[in-house]
């Protein structure tokens, strides 16, 4: 109740309490109902940590969440929407928000139809709707029907929308949803637009059985989205890509202490780029040549995973397999004219290839209570990949420890290799972290990576949060017959006060380094440091606002140049209103307030699909409403 009404602080403060007194139950309750009630109790903290801007400690309560109930879904969909600030983690987030939807009951609060895709390429804020962070639930569950609309409008011809109409009767839960956005960008060919179409069908047979049927069609096309440390851009390259998805979940619950799930995903997809390019002319005689490449993918194919979950009082197992299908149609044309005489042209070629692809994949994990303060992990996971281009067979050995060494302090460490998973969707029923540290990311397909990482939490008794965590990733992408080795280190510190009951306070930095033994788009080394400072005010009488001032520093690295650097400063500020009877919200917010300009490297060039950069040298404003009735 006090989260809806704008009193976060005091909401956090209740429910903290509520958790320290958690084992006072014990005489009432057996220790795996305990469990699951602190699994309950962390994840609706960790909501109320990302109401308040605490991303790091949502995870970190998101984490201990799953850790006390792997089959808690609330915890899977606060990670799912928590994964949506971090850079690269879109494999997390909607694999988080898959095994949330397979975990569910019915229930009265639908997904926004955007938060099924990855690679949706807005940038982060600018859509019409943030994460589940607006989603206003009734108190109880009963039969009814329930509309929700978001809607944004901005600068640059910037506007957006999602509807969802949505009900419950007795056991089954239905919704229909679209979204829609577009945008000119901020410059040349930067344009997007993208229509999202959803419908969602639950029957719980029993509290213990229940089957999911769920479609979706995308259509999205868009031009150059990166945003590169000289600030070049193709002015002809689009891209257009039209996708329809089905899947049919599954849930068993043979006994208290187990579950049985259950996906399948077809895809069928369409995905057009076409670009242009102008060869300066080889002679005096010979006109510049005009060339334009189009590539059409054509692809279809199948996904099954089945899991099963067992939790008992000391340990918990978690094992699964799937295996995926596709089969690909590549189809280039290259057609070029020219005005001049020496050569015959117009010209125009098509070169076609077919590409079979299976990766086949098996699981198994389990955590070790082995004192109330420890608790470790260990997996290994098999992955068999074959393609025309590229054959892998990896097995993968996983370890983690989280370690409460006080009630303040919790230490987390871990180690694990990866292959890059082919995904349709970017949606798996594995789990998608070790110990608080994600396997997943947006990498080439059949990547392998090996990650380590320690992370260290502790919380003052003042209402003051700290933290930091340190991570190293070593990266081997298969190209050809070789591999391109890369190295990343990602590194996160923060700061969290919760100064009053109205005011709260937050510093986060983020280290940031990529590194590569090969030139790729003119670069072999880019470094970004990020600093934050942010200030939240929440009034009693529904009001808010938040302002936050980044500081970014970054180091290109160009081979056999000097590094180009850059270093700038953004403020953001945002204002809303909370409408009364948990019915919505409107706000104000202001990207880059003092339109400052800059020149930024974004991920792209690490990343299959373009998305937004996370910075714009333009000043940008935002007005949203949410409604739900």
């Amino acid at each position: 109740r006090k989260q809806t009404e704008n009193r976060p602080i005091e909401a956090l403060r209740d429910l903290e309490k509520s958790t320290e007194l958690n084992d006072n139950r014990a005489v009432y309750r057996s220790r795996l109902l305990l469990d699951e009630d602190q699994a309950a109790k962390s994840a609706s903290q960790a909501r109320i940590y990302s109401d308040l801007g605490f991303q790091q400690l949502a995870l970190v309560e998101g984490w201990k969440s799953l850790d006390s109930d792997p089959t808690n879904y609330a915890a899977h969909r606060l990670l799912a929407d928590s994964y949506s600030s971090l850079p690269r983690h879109e494999i997390a987030r909607v694999s988080e928000l898959l095994q949330a939807q397979l975990l569910q009951p019915v229930n009265a609060s639908p997904l926004q139809p955007q938060l099924r895709e990855s690679s949706l390429g807005i940038v982060e804020g600018a859509g019409p709707s943030d994460s589940s962070f607006n989603e206003f639930n009734p108190l109880f569950i009963r039969n009814q029907l329930r509309f929700q609309t978001n809607a944004i409008g901005s600068s640059n011809n910037t506007w957006g929308n999602d509807i969802i109409l949505s009900g419950i009767q007795d056991q089954v839960s239905y919704s229909v949803s679209q979204f829609h956005y577009e945008s000119d960008g901020i410059r040349e060919n930067n344009d997007q637009e993208q229509s999202l179409y959803n419908g969602f069908l639950q029957l719980d047979f029993t509290p213990n059985a229940s089957i999911q049927l769920e479609a979706r069609s995308r259509e999205i096309e868009f031009g150059d989205l990166q945003s590169r440390f000289d600030d070049s851009f193709t002015p002809d390259d689009r891209r257009k890509i039209n996708t329809d998805t089905f899947r049919l979940g599954a849930r068993f619950k043979p006994t208290m202490a187990s579950n049985v799930l259950m996906s399948v995903i077809y895809e069928d997809e369409k995905d057009a780029n076409s670009i242009k390019r102008t060869t300066p002319p080889f002679g005096a005689f010979v006109a510049p040549i005009l060339s334009t490449v189009n590539d059409v993918i054509n692809s279809d194919g199948l996904t099954i995973e089945t899991q099963y979950l067992l939790k008992l009082n000391r340990f918990d197992v978690i094992t699964g397999a799937g295996n995926f299908s596709q089969d690909r149609e590549s189809d280039t044309t290259i057609a070029s004219s020219s005005g001049g005489i020496s050569l015959p042209f117009p010209f125009s070629a098509t070169v076609t290839s077919n590409d079979e692809i299976k990766h086949n994949n098996a699981y198994i994990y389990s955590t070790w209570t082995t004192a109330p303060e420890l608790k470790l992990t260990v997996g290994i996971s098999y992955d068999d990949f074959d393609s025309n281009a590229v054959q892998r067979n990896k097995w993968n050995p996983k370890v983690g420890l989280v370690w409460n060494i006080t009630p303040q302090a919790t230490l987390r460490l871990a180690k694990f290799e990866t292959l890059r998973r082919s995904l349709f969707g970017a949606q798996t029923i594995e789990p998608t972290q070790i110990s608080g540290f994600n396997q997943f990311f947006d990498d080439f397909r059949a990547t392998e990576s090996t990650r380590t990482g320690i992370g260290l939490d502790y919380k003052f008794r003042n209402n003051l949060y700290t933290g930091i965590e340190l991570t190293e990733r070593d990266i081997k992408i298969p190209t050809g017959g070789s591999k391109l080795k890369q190295n990343e280190s990602l590194h996160r510190a923060y700061l969290y006060w919760t100064a009053s009951s109205e005011w709260v306070l937050r510093a986060e930095y983020q280290y940031d380094e990529f590194r590569a033994d090969q030139t790729i788009e003119g670069l072999d080394r880019l470094r970004t440091q990020r600093l934050l400072l942010a200030m939240h005010y929440y009034h009693s009488n529904q009001l808010f606002t938040k302002l936050g001032i980044t500081n970014v520093n970054q180091e290109v690295g160009i081979p056999e140049t000097s590094s180009v650097t850059e270093q700038f400063w953004v403020a953001d500020l945002s204002a809303g209103y909370l409408l009364s009877k948990r019915h919505g919200s409107v706000s104000l917010s202001i990207k880059n307030l003092f339109e400052q300009n800059f020149s930024y490297q974004d991920n792209n060039f690490r990343i299959n699909e373009p998305r937004a950069s996370l910075f714009q040298p333009e000043r940008t404003v935002f007005v949203k409403f949410s409604l739900v009735f």
